[in-house]
């Protein structure tokens, strides 16, 4: 009976990742506008970003900053992982600017040497939008910041 048991848990066990969703991007559809001209809104959100990542590619055409992956690797493999953020300005002067953005997350797979950058074997990860939150945080301080000094003044 107990053997039994045990099979069944282990099984179970084992069938979770093989039903688990695909791996998927986090994204974040922010409904916060925000009343600046679109240059101060794009300088803002580089700002913002250089805090945590390197920008791999900042494209005005299309209103879209890509950052460079984040590394953080382990000694085993599957716990070594990557970040990237996409982030999107969407929106004109008179409506007010949207920030769009999308946290990817990929997984390193590489058995023999996980800890090394070289030899990862990057694979698609759920992304948990742990990153993409503070990012949202850095901007958010960055567009609204602490006026304590104006409460100081009055006293």
């Amino acid at each position: 009976m107990r053997s039994i048991l045990l099979l069944a848990a282990l099984a179970a066990v084992i069938g979770l990742p093989a039903c688990s969703s695909h791996p998927e991007p986090y994204e974040d559809d922010w409904e916060m506008k925000y009343m600046h001209s679109y240059d101060f809104m794009w300088d803002q959100c580089i700002a913002a970003l250089q805090q945590q990542y390197r920008i791999e590619k900042a494209d005005e055409e299309s209103h879209t900053i890509t950052t460079d992956w984040d590394e953080h690797l382990a000694v085993m493999a599957y716990q070594g992982y990557r970040t990237r953020l996409i982030v999107t300005i969407e929106g004109d002067v008179e409506e007010g600017y949207k920030v769009k953005a999308r946290e990817e997350r990929e997984q390193n797979a590489e058995q023999i040497n996980p800890d090394s950058s070289a030899e990862a074997d990057w694979e698609p990860g759920t992304a948990d939008g742990g990153t993409l939150a503070r990012f949202r945080i850095a901007l958010h301080r960055r567009l609204n910041p602490k006026e304590s000094w104006r409460e100081a003044e009055a006293r």
